[in-house]
């Protein structure tokens, strides 16, 4: 008898709350994905793209595009990275990161170090 009282004041909890504490997998995905798309959109470092560079505002238009062509096959932030913002589609170069006075790292793993610091930061709000 007890069990059915919690089992009831769990149902209960979950339709006046829903969603209360619980994320899941489809919220946290784009969750990570608007903060990738919303980094380099805002960062000041120049991308570059079958050689020729892009302000941020460009990169993020461009990766948008691509996410919205292949949004039915991600399944993770890591899959929204290499389907969207590693590399050319065309060319298959890889898009590279220019910041400062710094050397242009491919944005695979700038986008994974942004990727993984998110993670960090917000691990308790999942």
């Amino acid at each position: 008898m007890r069990k059915r009282g919690v089992i009831l004041w769990l149902a209960v909890l979950v339709i006046l709350f829903p969603g209360a504490g619980f994320t899941g997998p489809d919220e946290t995905l784009t969750r990570e994905i608007t903060y990738l798309l919303n980094t380099i959109e805002t960062t000041e470092c120049a991308f570059l793209r079958n050689d020729v560079s892009y302000s941020s505002k460009e990169a993020a238009d461009h990766i948008r595009k691509k996410y919205d062509y292949f949004r039915d096959k991600i399944g993770s932030a890591e899959d929204f990275i290499e389907l969207c913002a590693s590399q050319s589609s065309m060319s298959g170069k890889p898009y590279m990161i220019k910041c400062g006075d710094s050397d242009a790292v491919p944005s695979r793993t700038w986008l994974k170090i942004k990727l993984d610091e998110f993670r960090r930061d917000n691990k308790f709000s999942y």
